[in-house]
């Protein structure tokens, strides 16, 4: 019995140290907005998007019944944590096509935003991490290799010389 007790609050305070928002579509609107609260982080989210024509995005590697008409892009993400709003770069976001949902995932001291786009082996999955002071990460995953990622972006805090 005292095994079982110990278990169960080792799990509950795994789970409450790490959660996750429930994905919000990135279609329905032209603004989304993501709230989240983890001990020591209040994080607020809002991703603008635009629809564009696929075939004028992606060029000659449009192909009819590949890609749809129009696709949803990400236009600009804003971040506020813990009251302060913090500088997302653009290169996190702006190359992000056929966007479908995303979420926040929050630990104690960091957190990410989650976004996912494509379809089949045109899927991914990107991570934007970050944590009180600053963004940190960017990692995009592929569905042939969903544990590593395919690629990544680290950002660096700027330094005075």
């Amino acid at each position: 019995m005292k095994n079982l007790v110990v278990a169960l609050v080792i799990l509950f305070s795994q789970t409450t140290l790490a959660q996750a928002s429930d994905r919000k579509s990135l279609q329905l609107s032209p603004t989304t907005t993501i709230k989240g609260n983890a001990p020591g982080l209040r994080v607020l989210i809002v991703v603008t998007t635009r629809e564009v024509k696929t075939r004028e995005l992606i060029g000659s590697r449009f192909r009819e019944g590949n890609f749809p008409e129009l696709t949803t892009i990400v236009q600009n993400i804003t971040l506020t944590v813990n009251g302060k709003d913090m500088f997302v770069p653009p290169s996190a976001f702006m190359d992000l096509y056929w966007v479908y949902e995303a979420e926040l995932a929050l630990t104690r001291n960091s957190a990410a935003l989650i976004i996912y786009g494509g379809d089949g082996m045109e899927s991914f999955k990107v991570r934007i991490e970050f944590d009180k002071a600053r963004v940190k990460r960017r990692a995009l995953f592929s569905p042939a290799r969903s544990a590593k990622p395919a690629e990544q972006t680290l950002y660096y805090e700027p330094t005075s010389n």
